[in-house]
């Protein structure tokens, strides 16, 4: 005797079962094979032995569906940011995970906080214009057990241990005034500008390094070579805090009005890039146009890199055009994998998947839920 039987509820999973053979593990819907769901092939063959064959199959069906949702991430658990905590912690503007399970945030009041497990641990460094103190979170990067803060309006760099929440390292050149992204690599800094515009002289370099005679070093990448239409006005359409992001020796950043993806390696000390898709219109002829209502009206025209996230394979940009977020993915050679509209904020990247902070109803302790966003599908269209 055999029976084959297509349930409905199993998403297409088949049974296979004769007298001489209890269990086929064709049984298992491919997207639940592997060991999530190998100890349901043990009890289902077990119980199939002892009791009737139709209440075996509707026990296994409960089960290797909930395995199914738990191997796939798609649970009724979400994940918190808890804040127990004073004062409390404000609208997030930098988030970056400094292990397994720990995270800096940056609140919108320039107050700096150490998470761990999700729940806040405690705060790091002192906001104000003495020494070892900030003023503004302009950008910031993580070294081992080093926070270093790039603070542009007291012009400086300021290194908290996270450990203690202590400064342990404080730098000062009125030059820091004029950049807006920090990275780091071994011992050196490396510093990209802000603010450029279309009177900025084409020779104006962009990014430096600072090694550890604290003196900097022009790195070659000019205005001229970025090729970007530039306004009279410089624009940070963003609340975040933007970053130099490093793994190993590449250093991946983004530079307003460019559209590329710049890297920068630092063992080679070349640059290279590769083009975003972008739907601004174009603006070429508006350099010099001092007319800000003719200006206010191009940039909702605009569309607006606001963050990159480099995984293993492939490297992930957040932009927001016609105020809606979109998220695109790409190949490190450029190619455009995909992309999807009308997105979540993305907030940061953990282990290879990009989580949204959002505002939870609960205004309790549990501040915000975190929660993963789908990367947009391979098939290059907008969803």
């Amino acid at each position: 005797m055999r029976v084959t039987i297509f349930p409905v509820l199993s998403k297409g999973l088949v049974l296979k079962a004769n007298e001489n053979n209890w269990w086929d593990r064709s049984i298992l819907p491919h997207h639940c094979s592997g060991s999530p769901c190998d100890w349901v092939t043990y009890i289902y063959s077990y119980m199939l032995k002892l009791t009737p064959p139709s209440f075996c199959l509707l026990t296994y069906l409960c089960i290797v569906n909930l395995c199914c949702l738990s191997a796939s991430g798609q649970t009724s658990d979400l994940r918190y940011l808890i804040d127990e905590g004073t004062p409390p912690v404000s609208a997030v503007i930098g988030y970056a995970t400094t292990g397994s399970d720990s995270a800096i945030i940056v609140d919108n009041t320039q107050r700096i906080f150490l998470f761990i497990s999700d729940y806040r641990n405690k705060m790091i460094g002192k906001i104000g214009s003495g020494s070892c103190e900030h003023q503004k979170v302009s950008s910031f990067v993580v070294d081992e057990d080093t926070l270093f803060i790039l603070d542009n309006q007291l012009a400086r760099i300021t290194g908290y241990s996270i450990s203690s929440g202590k400064c342990v390292r404080e730098i000062g050149l009125s030059s820091f005034s004029e950049f807006g992204q920090i990275g780091r690599y071994r011992d050196k800094f490396f510093l990209a500008k802000k603010g450029y515009n279309s009177t900025t002289a084409p020779n104006e370099t962009l990014f430096y390094s600072l090694d550890s005679s604290e003196e900097l070093t022009p790195m070659g990448l000019t205005l001229v070579n970025i090729e970007a239409d530039l306004l009279l006005m410089p624009v940070r359409m963003s609340r975040r805090i933007p970053r130099i992001k490093a793994n190993e020796n590449k250093l991946r950043f983004l530079l307003p009005f460019s559209h590329k993806v710049w890297e920068y390696d630092a063992l080679t000390e070349e640059f290279s890039s590769f083009n975003l898709v972008n739907r601004s219109a174009d603006i070429s002829n508006y350099a010099l146009s001092q007319d800000m209502s003719l200006i206010s009206k191009i940039m909702h025209e605009l569309e607006f890199e606001m963050d990159i996230f480099p995984l293993d394979n492939k490297v992930v940009v957040m932009s927001l055009f016609e105020s809606q977020l979109m998220l695109r993915r790409y190949t490190y050679s450029g190619e455009l994998i995909g992309e999807k509209s009308d997105i979540p904020h993305v907030d940061f990247e953990e282990d290879g998947i990009l989580f949204s902070l959002n505002p939870s109803e609960d205004f309790g302790a549990k501040m915000y839920s975190i929660e993963p966003v789908i990367l947009p599908s391979g098939d290059n269209s907008t969803h």
